[in-house]
């Protein structure tokens, strides 16, 4: 019997409260351990194991529409930011492209390309190299083998642009005008010259500049409908993307085959005369070949001359170390 908290002991002094409750914790720890068996613990155990193994409730309907909600925002918000960075820093244009070019060649110290036509001379499937252009600022200096065994050499220095006649002397009034006829498409068009006015003819009105898919260094310019005919019809550029230089400049010709030059104008089945008039005698004092030492092949009627080339290439080489007296006419 446990004793009550009131009963005195034999010295008639009451039991401690602390004694007590510890008699008390014993007594009902020893009184559950005998009434504990082997079945009523496997019975608690087995009760564990199975809220063990219940799967949790389903989740919220409103947990369930996150879940889809969340990866749609996520990829709204990475298209934001891909679409906000291209307004804030955008691709170059391709005029831009073109204008960082022509200031790269305008600045650049020394630059020499190699020249190389493909044209009913060449062999077949392969160009065949012409000359070289080099530049250095604003001077300029061309070398060209023309196919009879002659070189046409044509330059800019401090006084301006020159060439050299057949005869070797100097012209500075058409400089242009001594330039051999394979390389002559116009009344006074030339197909070689600096490659800063070639570029800077890309901002006129008679090409759409574009770059090429998945080439951010490679533009072409295609000659719009309407356009004079002799000027090339697409251009391909292919530029540093580092220094902005033109590495490869290729002008191109779409026209079928390699042929000779073209055919002469067909008699008028009305008048039986040509449909085109023959052209003036040539004026008093000049030869009709030549006149002054020039090469007069840009006053010839149009149906003489040979048609431009298929293609001309012209390709970045390590440039050659010049003065600027190397740039002026031989024997200045």
């Amino acid at each position: 019997m446990i004793p009550d908290e009131h009963t005195e002991d034999h010295g008639g002094e009451p039991l401690d409260h602390e004694s007590i409750a510890q008699d008390r914790f014993v007594h009902g720890l020893l009184e559950f351990l005998h009434r504990d068996t082997d079945a009523s613990r496997e019975v608690r155990i087995a009760e564990v194991m199975t809220r063990i193994s219940t799967p949790l409730d389903p989740p919220h309907r409103h947990r369930r529409r996150l879940a889809k909600v969340v990866p749609l925002a996520t990829t709204a918000l990475m298209t934001f930011i891909v679409v906000g960075a291209l307004i804030i820093f955008p691709q170059p244009s391709a005029q831009a492209m073109v204008e960082s070019a022509i200031r790269a060649t305008r600045e650049a110290s020394a630059l020499r390309y190699e020249i190389r036509i493909l044209d009913h001379l060449s062999s077949e499937g392969g160009d065949r190299a012409v000359g070289s252009l080099e530049m250095q600022g604003e001077r300029m200096l061309v070398h060209l083998d023309s196919p009879d065994g002659s070189t046409f050499v044509m330059g800019r220095d401090d006084e301006g642009t020159w060439s050299l006649r057949r005869d070797g002397t100097v012209e500075r009034l058409a400089p242009r005008a001594a330039a051999p006829r394979w390389i002559t498409v116009g009344e006074n068009a030339i197909l070689i010259g600096s490659l800063q006015e070639l570029l800077e003819q890309l901002g006129d009105d008679d090409y759409d500049i574009e770059q090429v898919d998945g080439e951010t260094t490679r533009l072409v310019a295609t000659r719009r409908p309407g356009r004079p005919a002799p000027v090339p019809d697409r251009i391909s550029i292919w530029i540093d993307d580092e220094t902005s230089l033109v590495d490869t400049l290729v002008l191109h010709w779409d026209r079928p085959g390699r042929g000779g030059p073209p055919r002469r104008s067909e008699p008028s089945e009305d008048s039986g005369a040509p449909d085109r008039r023959p052209p003036p005698p040539p004026r008093d004092g000049a030869a009709s070949g030549e006149r002054d030492g020039a090469d007069r092949d840009v006053d010839r009627p149009r149906e003489h001359r040979p048609p431009p080339p298929e293609r001309i290439t012209f390709q970045r080489v390590d440039p050659v170390a010049r003065t600027a007296e190397e740039f002026s006419p031989p024997g200045r």
